[in-house]
């Protein structure tokens, strides 16, 4: 009985359309996490000695 909606003129759309809605907002709030900035890489390369100091302000200023 509970697949008959899906067959009736589209009222059976509007639950798929709110699950794929709500699946689509749950993505999107945990792939921003992932991404990082690129004054927060640039900080990381600092921070494990990748970069010089020097080179370090120059990109700074190039970013900002």
């Amino acid at each position: 009985m509970w697949f008959d909606c899906w067959t009736i003129g589209g009222i059976g759309i509007i639950p798929l359309l709110l699950l794929l809605t709500i699946l689509f907002f749950f993505y999107s709030l945990f792939a921003n996490e992932k991404r990082s900035s690129s004054l927060d890489i640039l900080e990381s390369r600092y921070a494990k000695g990748e970069i010089s100091k020097e080179e370090y302000i120059d990109i700074k200023k190039d970013i900002t």
